[in-house]
């Protein structure tokens, strides 16, 4: 009990301990992103996986780039705000802006039902067997829900017009 108080009274959101290799890895909340890929790190040395990561999504349609860098976990945050139909959307990371992109040609639940669950699909099955760590798993929910709510957001505003 003692170990787990000390990250919070030192400003830290939590500590995860792997009791099995007497592991602790602090996740501070301004470096939370720096942990995840540090324990994502981990999960994969432990486990003798070799990650390739994809350094560039040039070539791919934006949907697929968007997918793409919701299975890599990859994040460029930035916050901003797009336009879109006449309304203005807070965001914290850039792929909000391609997503904007694509839901100015494609309808929204298209892109959902046709990319995004296939993307997440491909996740959870990699999970399930073992090819995809918990904290990889976790980064990529954070991208998708980056996408998620602002396409909920878009979605709500059209009902609301």
């Amino acid at each position: 009990m003692r170990f787990r108080s000390r990250p919070v009274a030192g400003g830290q959101a939590a500590a995860i301990v792997g009791h099995r290799a007497g592991l602790v890895v602090a996740l501070e909340r301004r470096r939370l992103e720096d942990a995840f890929e540090r324990l994502e790190d981990i999960a994969d040395r432990k486990k003798g996986v070799e990650v390739s990561r994809r350094s560039s999504y040039e070539g791919l349609s934006p949907e697929d780039a968007i997918c793409e860098k919701i299975k890599d976990g990859y994040k460029e945050r930035a916050e901003g705000a797009v336009a879109v139909g006449g309304s203005e959307y807070a965001y914290q990371d850039r792929i909000v802006i391609q997503t904007a992109e694509v839901i100015q040609r494609r309808d929204p639940l298209e892109f959902i039902n046709t990319f995004l669950m296939k993307a997440m699909n491909e996740l959870g099955d990699g999970f399930a067997r073992g090819a995809v760590s918990l904290p990889h798993l976790l980064k990529s929910a954070d991208v998708m829900k980056q996408v998620m709510g602002f396409l909920e957001a878009y979605m709500l505003s059209l009902i609301h017009i």
